[in-house]
């Protein structure tokens, strides 16, 4: 008790490589919600990606699957297959779950701050996340 353990940290992306002008000013890629950029066939996805919301692993994988959908269908469409009709990415709003020894501690813009042991259970499951769901909200996706 009493301990105060600051987690602060800035993403920096390895973006130098890349054309300045489909940069933001912190060197993100500038993307659309079909995750195209400038060259209609390229896709970014992950902390690459100039979008809303905190950078983390479900939010990458996310865009991975929208990513891939949206080339198949890029694919498709080059081979005579007519216009993709690609699927978009919504807001990803700010949201947070931390387990905290026994306990656990989350944060949305709808809830704000709970914690509690019940709270564990219920993001993490019994195994710390390896094969539940979490119970934060399934951003992005419209459900």
């Amino acid at each position: 008790m009493g301990h105060v353990l600051n987690a602060i940290s800035r993403s920096i992306p390895t973006s130098t490589y890349l054309f300045p002008d489909a940069l933001t000013d912190d060197g993100f890629m500038k993307v659309h919600s079909s995750e195209c950029f400038q060259l209609r066939a390229s896709f970014v996805v992950g902390d690459l990606a100039a979008w809303n919301g905190i950078k983390r692993c479900r939010r990458a994988m996310h865009m991975d699957h929208y990513a891939g959908n949206n080339f198949y269908l890029h694919m498709l469409a080059e081979c005579g297959a007519g216009q993709p009709s690609f699927i978009t990415l919504g807001p990803f709003p700010n949201v947070i779950g931390l387990a905290l020894g026994h306990k656990a501690v989350s944060w949305t813009p709808d809830e704000d701050t709970r914690h509690g042991k019940g709270l564990l259970t219920s993001l993490f499951g019994e195994d710390m996340g390896k094969t539940s769901r979490s119970a934060l909200p399934n951003v992005g996706t419209g459900r």
